[in-house]
């Protein structure tokens, strides 16, 4: 591992130690759930952390990580921060040692943030196709309008490996300036209310749509029974805990999943740890 790698391993540590405490289950996914079944660990050539937890036991964790996290670290999320303009807002929740701090290239504004991991929200979806269609839509426009109301700090700036509608709609950003016209934290509250509208308890499949769209598509929808049957799995020198059907999400996600993918086409996050 490298010092970032490092680094955010204990964050995890740390913070599925609070979980595993007051029994919320968590789950590894994406890029990490990748790295556990292909490498065992990090992917090397990436440096980020992502779990996930259902929508209630989401909320639940919110709440436990804000007062029980070690006094290094702090949980940071959007809500927290409304009215701060020049503050970065994601939606998904952030756990962050705030002694370590990391400059973050992949933006057309560099900037400097605590390492971190990520967690994230799973919801649910409507049952019928057609709302769940218009639901989607919805997210999607939603989406659309946050990366705009913060285009210069979370917009990638590398656009070679992006395809023909996320490269317009890239350009549409670069030459329109649609920051000051969109107001980030009513972009936020309409998502959360949004998303809340599908309870994982009423729905078939569910979804992690802070991370589940790539382009414009979404590449995170699951069956619900998806997450029933858990498993332990190594990632590096601790276990954690994932969907035991490991093959039917990663294809979904990257196809051919054991493959490594050609070298320019390794998707690095691009920060690094600034030295003190």
């Amino acid at each position: 591992m490298n010092k970032l790698q490092q680094v955010e391993l204990n964050i995890l540590i740390e913070t599925i130690n609070i979980l595993n405490k007051h029994n919320l289950k968590y789950y590894v996914l994406g890029g990490t759930l990748l790295g556990c079944i292909r490498h065992k660990g990090f992917i090397p050539w990436d440096d980020d952390i992502d779990i996930g937890l259902l929508r209630d036991d989401y909320e639940k964790a919110i709440k436990i990580l804000r007062e029980e996290l070690p006094e290094n670290y702090i949980l940071n999320y959007y809500k927290d921060h409304k009215g701060e303009k020049n503050y970065t807002s994601y939606y998904m929740a952030k756990v962050e040692n705030k002694e370590i701090q990391v400059i973050n290239k992949t933006a057309e504004e560099n900037r400097i943030m605590n390492a971190w991991i990520d967690i994230f929200p799973i919801d649910g979806l409507p049952k019928n196709k057609i709302k769940s269609f218009f639901h989607k839509f919805h997210l999607l426009i939603l989406r659309a309008k946050l990366r705009y109301a913060q285009y210069s700090k979370l917009v990638t700036k590398n656009t070679k490996n992006k395809d023909i509608f996320m490269r317009f709609m890239i350009f549409i950003g670069k030459i329109f300036r649609l920051e000051k016209r969109y107001d980030k934290d009513k972009i936020l509250d309409k998502l959360d209310k949004t998303l809340k509208k599908c309870k994982v308890s009423d729905s078939k499949d569910i979804i992690n749509f802070a991370g589940a769209v790539k382009s414009y598509k979404f590449i995170e929808i699951f069956p619900k029974t998806v997450y029933d049957d858990l498993v332990e799995y190594d990632f590096e020198n601790i276990k954690v805990i994932g969907p035991k059907n490991y093959d039917f999400i990663l294809t979904k996600q990257y196809g051919k999943y054991m493959e490594l993918p050609p070298l320019d086409m390794r998707n690095k996050h691009n920060t690094e740890i600034i030295e003190k």
